[in-house]
């Protein structure tokens, strides 16, 4: 195994050794005796520590969030479970169609 392979499966797998596929334990923890492998997964553990630290989040900021999700849920619901009715367009629809598209404007054609 090179170092190079090694620094591939350390930032594949982790810093932990007993992780990685098995085939590649033994020859990993050759490596992992030298100064430049022992770097490799000191860093990976660091990184390792950092992503199983739990965000910091206060009540309120959890509650909104949950809140904001059960309105796309049930703004979701609605739109599958509600009948949707296509009126016949009028002039106005269309001539109000037109001025929301912005194709026409106040200083003339865009």
């Amino acid at each position: 195994m090179t170092l190079e392979q090694f620094r591939q499966l350390a930032e594949t797998w982790g810093g932990d050794i007993d992780r990685w596929p098995a085939a590649s334990q033994d020859a990993a923890r050759e490596i992992a005796a030298g100064e430049q492998a022992g770097r490799i997964l000191d860093e990976q553990l660091r990184l390792d520590r950092l992503f199983s630290l739990a965000p910091k989040m206060d009540e309120g900021r959890a509650g909104r969030a949950g809140f904001a999700v059960l309105q796309r849920m049930a703004g979701l619901w609605l739109a599958g479970a509600l009948p949707y009715r296509h009126a016949v367009p009028d002039a106005l629809s269309v001539v109000s169609m037109v001025f929301d598209s912005s194709t026409i404007s106040v200083g003339g054609q865009q």
